[in-house]
């Protein structure tokens, strides 16, 4: 047992749902309703389909309302979850489980992840070097199911601080949007490696993943965040490259995230059907 306070908090965009989304919120819903509190963040225009109303009714969802900006872009999505605006919502709770609706849930036991008193955990990411092979980033984990310390991430939107963004892209191999664009040989040769960006308001949530600056850029920054070690992020979740999350620990995780996308031979190891 543990005695932790967790919340699960489910955010989506639209008050439409594929069929799989769908399946995932019912399997969430029954999974951890019992055991947590549950909330469903959407914009505020969003209206739902009864059956939708009375899922939630039944499992006690709190819904959170949004103004329809807050998740209508990915970018505006990052400086959502970067800011105080997010994580006050959950200061009652000690962790929040952050799950999107195409996370796929194998293993609903989060004690085994609260016991390591991670501030932030989920599934390896990976850094694409110049020749685009990709190789796991030692610290950092993916955001469609993450596992947040509310109070760590509260108390860090509150400071400004500055940060070379060089460090960052190197990090994760240049996969930025702004070095995407025509001055990225200069950016990323000469600016981003004299010039320290002030992490606040735009530059944080424009060119910088959430997910990334929490477990790249805030890690490091602040040696008392602690995220999850590779080991432990591939037993919690597999997102991208599935057959070398499952080499590291011969077994798979809690979560699976965007398997669509990242399709893999290694799944036919499991029946889908049955999850």
């Amino acid at each position: 047992m543990n005695n932790k306070t967790v919340e699960i908090v489910i955010p989506h965009h639209t008050n439409l749902f594929k069929e799989s989304e769908l399946r995932n919120l019912k399997k969430i819903l029954l999974e951890y309703s019992k055991i947590y509190k549950i909330s469903f963040i959407s914009p505020k225009s969003s209206t739902f389909e009864d059956s939708i109303l009375e899922l939630f009714n039944t499992h006690s969802v709190n819904l959170i309302r949004v103004p329809d900006i807050t998740l209508a872009t990915y970018n505006n999505y990052n400086k959502f979850l970067t800011s105080s605006n997010f994580y006050k919502n959950f200061l009652d709770c000690d962790y929040i489980l952050l799950i999107q609706l195409d996370v796929i849930i194998l293993n609903a036991n989060l004690n085994s992840f609260l016991n390591k008193n991670f501030d932030y955990i989920g599934a390896p990411i990976f850094k694409h070097n110049e020749n685009r092979f990709p190789s796991f980033i030692t610290r950092g984990g993916n955001g469609g199911v993450t596992l947040r310390n509310v109070k760590k991430h509260y108390q860090i939107t509150q400071k400004i601080f500055f940060f070379n963004l060089h460090f960052y892209y190197k990090e994760i191999g240049y996969n930025c949007n702004l070095l995407n664009s025509p001055f990225k040989f200069i950016f990323k040769k000469y600016i981003s490696r004299i010039i320290p960006i002030l992490f606040y308001k735009k530059v944080r949530y424009k060119y910088i993943q959430e997910d990334a600056f929490w477990s790249i850029i805030v890690s490091y920054k602040f040696i008392d965040f602690i995220v999850g070690d590779l080991n432990s992020s591939a037993l919690f979740a597999f997102d991208m490259y599935p057959s070398k999350c499952y080499a590291l620990t011969s077994t798979f995780p809690n979560f699976l995230h965007a398997i669509e996308k990242n399709a893999d031979d290694i799944y036919n190891k499991l029946d889908l059907k049955n999850y």
